[in-house]
């Protein structure tokens, strides 16, 4: 804490900060406790485990308290280190110490005369110094308080009562080590580096930050075969590629797929509603032999909507829906972008939105830093996350938090109260439809299947048909484009390794006012069009830095997506898939055919090959330099 304060310090002096509210700064604070704890509790495990075993075995207690100390002075030379070192880290690349750093040991003789030549290092030589200083008093203070309670040659009572009340000890300081390690209480994550993101200031996000929990999580990502950057093929064609298929203007910004959208409508500022329905799969609703009849409210929905009958997911994870959806870029392999991208700017739907006079919220019905959710949506664009924290804890029903109707309904005076200050986005994640299966006590409908997964398919689709009647009775109704697609679709293990059913979600566009009309789309297109269709039909006036496309405007030739280790692309006959060890296949999945047709559609195999390599490498190249958000203004940009 004390070194966060020097940062605090430091950062102040050096930069002129605008930190807001006294609450925040408290706020960060807080969290920083929170990782400072989390830090201390992994240094504990191992000393309390050893102490404990030779306390229970009666052995000598002045070797394992020697050994102990020797550990922990061996242990805070790099621990304090770390937290000096990220001082001038942070100044210089506005970020907390990493496995960044570790890039530097190829040019180690540089680095180290860097460091010796900056006088201005020098300086944070003196807190390690002090830290280890007093880290050295403790461990003597330690000794002789241990001397005192236990002398070298005393036995610890061996009665029952002494081992009772040795145990209770063991079991509760057990515990709450545990539960420091962990972070947080909720049982479906530990702490992320997101839960330090609580709004947009980008200092205050990071002040909550451990730099020792930052290196050691950037270290075990980096060094996972899991994270391994996307390598398909030459960065400079692949830009060159994306350029040419996204229509993009040369020279308009430092991205080079950047492209302005200028509509010749006034601007339209209609709320937009966006439902991200947990597993809705085509398959649900009917296609690919799936049942019949289990959503009749979406299915009516769609005749009378913009309904798009070629979408696809951009992966197979809740976190792929929810990233792609708002912020339009594909998913990468097993990437994980609302963790790994976190500290990159976005442009984003939430953010367009917002600059254009937008309230925005995101709803959810379970615990929001799960999959680092909350942090990521607070940090790019959102105002305000509600999820399980917000509800009655009489609604909790599982570890998914509340019921998705229970959901829409909090929801909606919530609505009603943004509709007052002026239009709004928002976002609503449902989680029903995903194990542990849990239909409500009470139901205002009955259900028709016999199995549970079936049932719940009825209850979810059941309630979104509530939240349109209860949003019906509303002044804010008429005036919203209501946008309704599944985060991934579902696996049924049938006919192929990669099923579209997994894929093939519903993807409708209901404007209530009739002022988009009714009708089919039958181009290929997929989550990432979702956030630029919406502002066309808003009209409103950006810069699209993203891979998605206003598909009224615009159509694919293809839509791509990922399956943590494989790639699939399809059009309007085919479907190809690239399991990235040398096996592709090309089908024919109108009937969902497995007959391999590579061999008889060689071009055909090679031109959807090309344009996915394409659009994902050069995301990929985004990604490392940071222009997800576009980047800057430039009349001469410098490509790959």
């Amino acid at each position: 804490m004390l070194f966060r304060l020097l940062l605090l310090g430091v950062v102040a002096s050096a930069w002129s900060l605008n930190l807001g509210p006294w609450i925040d700064l408290l706020h960060a604070l807080f969290i920083g406790w929170r990782f400072d704890t989390v830090v201390a509790c992994y240094l504990l495990a191992l000393p309390f485990l050893l102490l404990s075993l030779g306390h229970f075995l009666g052995a000598r207690s002045d070797r394992w308290i020697q050994w102990a100390d020797r550990f922990f002075l061996m242990i805070m030379l790099p621990v304090l280190f770390i937290l000096a070192a990220d001082i001038p880290w942070f100044m210089h690349n506005y970020a907390r110490f990493s496995f960044s750093a570790l890039h530097w040991m190829d040019n180690g003789s540089y680095m180290a005369n860097l460091v010796i030549q900056e006088r201005s290092f020098w300086i944070y030589l003196l807190p390690f110094i002090g830290a280890y200083a007093i880290a050295i008093l403790g461990s003597r203070w330690a000794k002789r308080a241990s001397a005192t309670t236990h002398p070298v040659g005393s036995t610890s009572a061996n009665s029952n009562s002494h081992i009772r009340v040795a145990s209770i000890s063991f079991i509760v300081s057990g515990c709450l080590i545990f539960l420091g390690m962990r972070g947080r209480v909720d049982e479906k994550s530990p702490i992320q580096v997101g839960t330090a993101y609580f709004g947009e200031d980008p200092f205050l996000n990071q002040l909550g930050l451990n730099p020792v929990f930052t290196f050691i999580v950037s270290t075990e990502k980096n060094l996972s075969s899991s994270r391994t950057p996307v390598s398909l093929m030459d960065a400079e064609a692949a830009t060159w590629n994306a350029m040419h298929e996204l229509g993009a203007e040369q020279g308009l910004m430092t991205s080079p797929i950047a492209r302005r959208i200028t509509p010749n409508a006034p601007m339209d500022s209609a709320n937009v509603v966006i439902i991200l329905l947990e597993s809705m799969s085509t398959f649900k609703m009917g296609q690919y032999g799936g049942p019949a009849g289990l959503t009749p409210f979406l299915s009516a929905l769609q005749k009378v909507s913009l309904n798009c009958g070629h979408a696809y997911s951009a992966g197979i994870h809740t976190f792929n829906g929810i990233y792609s959806t708002l912020y339009s870029f594909p998913a990468l392999y097993q990437q994980q972008p609302l963790e790994d991208w976190l500290s990159l700017k976005h442009q984003g739907l939430a953010r367009v939105l917002r600059a254009n006079g937008y309230s925005t919220l995101f709803c959810t019905t379970h615990d929001p830093e799960f999959d680092n959710m909350k942090g990521f949506l607070l940090s790019q664009g959102f105002d305000r996350v509600i999820s399980e924290d917000d509800y009655p804890d009489e609604w909790i029903a599982s570890t998914n938090g509340i019921p998705d109707h229970r959901m829409f309904e909090y929801a909606v005076p919530e609505l009603n109260a943004l509709a007052k200050k002026g239009p709004f986005l928002s976002v609503f994640m449902t989680t029903s439809d995903h194990k542990p299966y849990i239909l409500p006590d009470s139901l205002w409908f009955e259900p028709h299947s016999e199995k549970i997964e079936d049932r719940i398919v009825e209850y979810v689709d059941r309630s979104v048909a509530r939240f349109f009647e209860l949003s019906s009775k509303e002044p804010w109704y008429k005036n919203t484009v209501f946008v309704i697609l599944g985060d991934h679709g579902v696996n049924m293990g049938h006919t192929y390794d990669m099923p579209l059913s997994f894929h093939h979600t519903p993807l409708i566009f209901h404007v209530p006012s009739g002022h988009i009309s009714p009708g089919i789309v039958n181009s290929p297109c997929g989550q990432i069009d979702a956030a630029p269709t919406i502002l066309g039909m808003l009209n409103i006036t950006w810069t699209n830095t993203t891979m998605g496309i206003d598909i009224t405007k615009e159509q694919r030739p293809f839509m791509y997506f990922c399956a943590d280790d494989r790639i699939g692309c399809i059009d309007s006959v085919h479907y190809f898939i690239d399991r990235g060890n040398g096996h592709e296949t090309l089908y024919r999945f109108a009937d969902l055919s497995t007959v391999d047709l590579t061999k008889q559609f060689p071009e055909k195999s090679e031109a959807m090959k090309r344009y996915t390599y394409s659009m994902m490498q050069t995301t990929q190249w985004l990604v490392e330099h940071d222009l997800l958000d576009g980047g800057k203004a430039a009349a001469n940009t410098s490509l790959p």
